[in-house]
């Protein structure tokens, strides 16, 4: 009896840890664009501050 059977090969395996690498990183890029643009809504004018249901002084 193989103790591997139904296991993914060490190939897939680290295609599978390519996989999650790449969507970490895409992930951080949405992350980083997402709070530069909270950012630059705070700075404009106070309207970001709606967001978190306060109100703009």
């Amino acid at each position: 009896m193989d103790v591997n059977a139904g296991l993914p090969s060490a190939e897939q395996r680290s295609n599978q840890r390519d996989d999650k690498a790449v969507v970490g990183q895409h992930m951080l890029r949405l992350g980083h664009r997402f709070l530069c643009e909270l950012q630059l809504l705070n700075t404009s004018e106070g309207t970001g501050l709606t967001l978190y249901g306060g109100s703009p002084d």
